[in-house]
């Protein structure tokens, strides 16, 4: 119950901003391979990477979010903070689950990505 209320939490914070996930999956091991984790990268729009006083420590918005993430996301690990057209971003790399799923398997992880039974899109 309390990680449920914290997850809650977490997600309405990061609501408020720009986040992505990246991940280059390719065909045959979404249709094909049995499940596996691979990284991807989480990007999380902050309002900057610096604080205003000092140049080389991190801002505010940095160090909550740097505490935030590993919540919401498992084995989430930081990497950087960099900025892009006037906006700050963090980012974490995070574990992805990637495959095809059969009865036995199991959602471990906060992120999957997975066909199931082969079913495809129809017209």
């Amino acid at each position: 119950m309390k990680k449920t209320l914290v997850l809650s939490c977490c997600i309405v914070a990061l609501c408020a901003c720009k986040a992505e996930i990246e991940k280059d999956i390719s065909l045959k091991a979404l249709l094909n391979e049995p499940i596996k984790v691979e990284s991807g990268i989480l990007n999380v729009e902050i309002a900057t990477c610096s604080s205003h006083e000092d140049s080389r420590k991190p801002s505010d918005a940095l160090i909550q979010i740097q505490q935030k993430i590993p919540n919401v996301f498992d084995n989430a690990v930081y990497k950087e903070c960099y900025q892009k057209n006037f906006n700050s971003f963090a980012s974490f790399e995070i574990p992805i689950a990637v495959g095809k799923l059969d009865d036995s398997s199991e959602i471990k992880h906060n992120v999957n990505i997975y066909s199931y039974k082969n079913h495809y899109l129809k017209r």
